[in-house]
């Protein structure tokens, strides 16, 4: 009992100093990496909180004059949020707290995981401090991005099937599968991790042949698998046209250029933001230990190598809309990181001499992933026009919430939407032009926010500019004329 004590100790450590870490960081506004995805998740939050609480009904802020529903994921997270800002009322802080409960919740869980999968409390706490300091999931521990929660639920669902092959159980089994159907439910791709569970199954099979020993089993597994099904399914159709439905095979990008990125993830991506430079040593002690131990026919690592397989597959098929940036598709990639550290840890700390070597680079976790995030949060590089967040609150109140606005230039559709608390239409390109603007004016755009000048001083713009009602750095906001109808 002390001993797992000690063990709980050392992952609310991990926790309670990452909590500490993240507090200068708690009260600002969404910026940084990926902030366009940060964004569109929290303009879903809003549109919740604001408009209606059908979780079925998530809508996006880019939505022209329509209702702007969009269906991807389900927006469980996202619906959980608004529900707290129902209690609280809209405030960023709460949204990066809600975060963190989820980031903390993914702690325990890889700590838990390491403890089940290794049978070593050892193991629980540097499979927590692992998970806690890698710097890509460190950064978004405070940020609105739902594959947090996604790779949170996934490590738990993981940690009672392993519970399940340990201690049998059939409520252990039940939880495990319904975790991950949450997971998949609110992050398509970690529906892979079904493959876990199903692998499990047929090494009860192999030497059993008996399919009444397992019919239970499978029947929980497959009806777990059938609310992702109905949500998803209907939910693809909408997708056409999306690239991420088609991948390389719909994608004109060469294989060099798919190469190079594949390159990129594979060395720098993995090492510096989902691994960590100080738990490096440990990931490649563990390949050598795992190569000269022939670990590959561990019935535990045997289990996982389907699912990490299909993973592998999953991120090759998606590399063209990966590129070199949007590495948060690389997240269902942590359970396996995560067990191979903690390999390469409990590997070294055999070596009852390196011991030392251990304990400082589980130690030196939190100090590199404080310097490699230490830009992140930074009000003078949010990673857009920085005067959306200067005059945040002027620029709302320059027009009203309920006028629908063309904004831009804005590539991501979602950033400006959410500073300026607006709806409507986005634009990505100087080349924005008077057929383009008189067609929104004539579905209803009222106000036009543009930091182009090569926009607003378009001759031919011109006369469907009203009045400059505000103008706070480079962005300039006016009324536009006619938006009742072309009089």
């Amino acid at each position: 009992m002390l001993q797992h004590k000690r063990m709980f100790l050392g992952i609310g450590a991990a926790i309670v100093l990452s909590f500490i870490m993240h507090l200068p960081h708690l009260k600002k506004d969404l910026m940084g990496m990926h902030v366009w995805r940060q964004a569109q998740t929290q303009n879903t939050v809003i549109s919740f909180y604001e408009e209606d609480m059908n979780i079925l009904n998530p809508r996006r802020s880019s939505r022209g004059n329509t209702d702007g529903i969009f269906r991807m994921e389900l927006p469980l997270m996202q619906w959980l949020i608004a529900s707290a800002y129902k209690a609280t009322g809209e405030h960023i802080v709460v949204t990066r707290l809600y975060m963190f409960c989820i980031y903390a919740f993914g702690i325990m869980g890889f700590g838990l995981l390491g403890y089940i999968f290794f049978q070593s409390r050892t193991a629980g706490v540097i499979g927590a401090w692992a998970f806690s300091f890698s710097p890509e999931m460190f950064y978004f521990g405070i940020n609105p991005l739902p594959d947090v929660m996604a790779v949170s639920i996934t490590a738990w669902g993981l940690y009672f099937i392993m519970r399940y092959r340990h201690f049998g159980q059939l409520h252990n089994w039940v939880i495990g599968c319904l975790l991950l159907m949450l997971a998949a439910l609110v992050k398509l791709p970690f529906v892979l991790f079904f493959g876990v569970p199903f692998c499990y199954l047929l090494q009860l099979f192999w030497p059993t042949k008996s399919v009444k020993a397992i019919g239970n089993l499978t029947a929980v597994a497959i009806l777990a698998l059938l609310p992702v099904a109905a949500w998803y399914v209907p939910a693809i159709v909408s997708w056409q046209g999306n690239g991420i439905v088609g991948g390389v095979l719909a994608s004109d990008t060469s294989i060099a250029v798919l190469y190079g990125y594949l390159i990129h993830h594979l060395f720098s991506t993995v090492p510096e933001l989902l691994v960590n430079y100080a738990a490096m040593p440990l990931m490649l002690f563990a390949f050598y230990q795992f190569i000269k131990q022939r670990k590959y026919l561990d019935a535990r690592f045997s289990l996982l190598l389907p699912t990490f397989i299909a993973v592998t597959a999953y991120f090759l098929y998606e590399l063209n809309m990966i590129e070199k940036v949007h590495d948060y598709y690389l997240f269902p990639f942590y359970p396996f990181i995560i067990i191979t550290v903690v390999y390469g840890a409990l590997s070294l700390w055999q070596l009852s001499s390196w011991r030392w070597l251990v304990w400082l680079l589980v130690l030196a976790l939190p100090i590199t992933a404080g310097i490699r995030t230490a830009n992140s949060w930074d009000e003078q590089r949010p990673g857009f026009n920085a005067d959306l967040l200067l005059h945040k609150q002027e620029l709302q109140a320059a027009a009203p919430d309920n006028g629908l606005c063309v904004v831009g230039n804005d590539i991501s559709q979602h950033i400006w939407f959410y500073y300026l608390h607006k709806k409507g239409w986005a634009f990505d390109q100087d080349n924005f032009d008077v057929r383009k603007l008189q067609e929104k004016i004539n579905l209803g755009a009222r106000y036009l926010y543009t930091d182009s000048k090569l926009v607003s001083a378009n001759k031919e713009i011109i006369p469907l500019l009203d009045t400059l009602l505000l103008q706070r750095g480079t962005i300039m906001v006016y009324k536009l004329k006619n938006y009742e109808g072309n009089k």
